[in-house]
């Protein structure tokens, strides 16, 4: 994966991301594939991702095509982004772009490939 190093953030000390995770939620103006064995944290960077961009970016949610192997891992990470937005919502309850993405959650195309 080619990334653009001088958009992603420095990684702090403390983070649980791997240097390859850290990119692959970070990396801007291009596609990612995230690749690797079961239970190594692709649903979870992957997730991060999503959550990065809506709150960083003001990304909406129903315009990121996130597409998984099975449909047991898409309603999974359908389920954390809702929970996580929904968190961030509680934090920041002015918040006019997360609230949208409280409802746009249901349009988002989080899905397989069949």
């Amino acid at each position: 994966m080619k990334v653009v190093k001088d958009m992603i953030p420095t990684k702090p000390h403390d983070v649980i991301w791997t240097d390859a995770q850290w990119q692959s939620i970070y990396a801007k103006g291009q596609d990612i594939l995230v690749a690797a064995a079961a239970g190594s944290g692709k649903t979870a960077v992957l997730v991060e991702r999503i959550i990065q961009r809506i709150l960083r970016d003001d990304v909406d949610v129903d315009r990121l095509l996130v597409v998984t192997f099975t449909n047991l891992s898409a309603r999974e990470m359908k389920h954390r982004v809702d929970k996580r937005i929904q968190e961030a919502s509680f934090k920041d309850p002015n918040n006019e772009h997360l609230k949208n993405q409280r409802i746009k959650i249901h349009q988002a195309q989080i899905s397989t490939l069949h």
